[in-house]
């Protein structure tokens, strides 16, 4: 969870009062499970698109096969983290979810336990952040420098157009 989306939800308890009713909880945890669906989609759409422009560029059957090869590690070392984690993760949420609760209820706010919350939950998102830059850092080098310059030219004219869109 972003750390807006954490301050905006400790914002909502402060509001809303300490006594949270079950129905408050579960909508919540739809919430938040909505939001990590919707960061999944976002990863799909960037890493879609980083696939749809390593298309248009001239690759040689190397090329291609070497970042086939990356993007297959890249997702089988993902995969085997999130079962191997599973488990935990849903644990660790729970746990989480639990100590923000006590946080919002404590006669005091303890902001030393409120920043170890958000780093924590921050530190599994900078991992899947870290893995992601690393792959394309992978795949840039497996590229020659005329087709870095294409895709930095693809990437400026996306760019370009998602900035005329969000002004018109």
């Amino acid at each position: 969870m972003k750390a807006t989306q954490l301050i905006f939800v400790l914002s909502m308890f402060t509001a809303a009062g300490v006594a949270a009713a079950p129905a408050q909880q579960q909508h919540e945890e739809c919430q938040a499970v909505s939001h990590q669906a919707k960061d999944a989609k976002h990863s799909r759409q960037h890493g879609f698109g980083l696939k749809r422009a390593l298309a248009r560029l001239d690759l040689t059957d190397s090329q291609q096969q070497q970042i086939n090869q990356l993007m297959q590690q890249h997702r089988n070392a993902r995969a085997s983290k999130a079962d191997a984690g599973k488990a935990d993760s849903k644990a660790e949420y729970r746990a989480s979810h639990q100590q923000l609760k006590a946080l919002m209820a404590a006669a005091q706010f303890d902001e030393v336990a409120a920043r170890q919350l958000l780093e924590q939950r921050q530190q599994a998102g900078v991992e899947r952040q870290l893995a992601g830059m690393k792959l394309r850092h992978d795949i840039m080098q497996l590229l020659t420098e005329e087709q870095r310059q294409q895709l930095q030219q693809m990437q400026l004219q996306r760019r370009h157009k998602q900035q005329s869109r969000q002004s018109s």
